[in-house]
């Protein structure tokens, strides 16, 4: 692979390959390039050589720096191969984010590289952008993704010999503790396609922009009030206190207003934590459909004066499900009857939509967009 960018001669990338090579699955190589000395921001042009011919071209932006303004895509539970999920990727690709955050459930339903093939690659990563197809966004834009409990707590691989693909095929930071549940039946080809992200790929944090971006493995198997994870957790909150921004994002939601999944928000005794260290969003999937709080310091315990508009800054920390990515939606009808919503709940969308972050300085602003393109949502927050 070669690479020119605006500030650097054309060079050649150096790259690395884990062999893939599974049950159920035709062998294949997942293909790592680090483009070094690149300035943040700048634009990139990339070539893919076979045996020194050109067979693929893209360009891309290395990823913004502290004083630059940025922007991020949140799309939640996508990968059903819908027409909805189609239309999703259409517009969060024009609408040209930076970056694009997937809140989990990214492939349905086990987690299977098979599905992968199936009902996300071809929707994220279309040769063309057409509202029926999906968009060519994978091979242009930063993706990062959250693992769901569709991504990863199947694991019996005597049944899904090709299962747990969210290891192998995400190449993300490797800085969160060693932690990876027992899984069913013979693990060694997986781990050697997944190399180090076997034990550490669903947490980790990274930085971009004057952010912090925090993800979590919020499966059943993890336990975030105390041990390893909660330690780890608690000293990536004091280590990115320097950051303008720090949002969390993870799967299953603490708060929401949807009669589905009420008994799956166990999440929610992590707020106290949040509020306290600082965390100005939080970022879930897992309830297929659009809804935001108010600035939550605790169940219980709200900042009733924030509006998101005359009065942006916030005491506490506003959760958001993006979760109406492509999959079936939930409580439709709630959307409309706020005497369902629970205290905290500001707003509840009904339709596919994902959400838009832009970020200038000490402002953040934060919109939600249709399968359409209407923005159906907006607020603003400041430091």
């Amino acid at each position: 692979m070669r690479y020119r960018s605006e500030s650097r001669q054309e060079a050649a990338a150096r790259v690395s390959f884990r062999n893939v090579d599974v049950k159920g699955m035709p062998p294949h190589a997942v293909m790592v390039a680090d483009l070094a000395g690149l300035r943040a921001g700048e634009a990139v042009k990339y070539t893919l050589l076979l045996d020194g011919k050109s067979v693929f071209q893209g360009a891309t932006r290395a990823p913004k720096g502290p004083r630059q303004p940025w922007t991020m895509a949140v799309v939640g539970d996508t990968g059903r191969g819908t027409p909805g999920q189609k239309r999703i990727m259409t517009q969060l690709h024009q609408s040209r984010p930076d970056s694009v955050l997937v809140t989990g459930d990214i492939v349905y339903p086990k987690g299977r590289m098979n599905e992968y093939q199936k009902f996300f690659w071809p929707f994220a990563n279309a040769a063309t952008l057409d509202p029926k197809v999906g968009a060519p966004s994978m091979r242009s834009t930063l993706w990062v993704g959250v693992t769901g409990n569709h991504d990863t707590a199947y694991r019996d691989l005597n049944s899904n010999p090709d299962g747990l693909a969210y290891y192998a095929y995400w190449i993300q930071p490797l800085n969160g503790p060693d932690f990876n549940p027992r899984v069913g039946g013979s693990d060694t080809k997986l781990k050697a396609a997944s190399g180090q992200a076997w034990g550490r790929g669903g947490n980790f944090w990274y930085r971009y922009g004057n952010a912090a971006i925090i993800c979590l493995d919020s499966n059943t198997y993890a336990n975030w009030n105390s041990g390893t994870l909660r330690k780890w957790l608690e000293a990536v909150l004091a280590q990115s206190k320097d950051a303008t921004w720090r949002i969390v994002a993870f799967h299953q939601p603490g708060f929401h207003s949807s009669k589905k999944k009420e008994d799956e928000r166990y999440m929610a005794s992590l707020a106290p934590l949040f509020s306290s260290a600082g965390v100005d969003l939080v970022l879930n999937g897992h309830v297929h459909n659009y809804q935001r709080t108010r600035p939550i310091v605790k169940e219980g315990s709200y900042d009733m004066a924030w509006n998101g508009k005359s009065q942006p800054k916030a005491r506490g920390t506003i959760y958001v499900v993006s979760g109406a990515g492509g999959a079936e939606l939930y409580d439709q009808d709630y959307a409309d009857q706020p005497k369902k919503w629970r205290p905290y709940t500001l707003a509840f969308k009904k339709g596919y939509s994902f959400s838009k972050i832009a970020v200038t300085g000490s402002t953040l602003e934060f919109r939600q967009i249709s399968d359409t393109g209407q923005v159906i949502d907006s607020f603003k927050m400041t430091r």
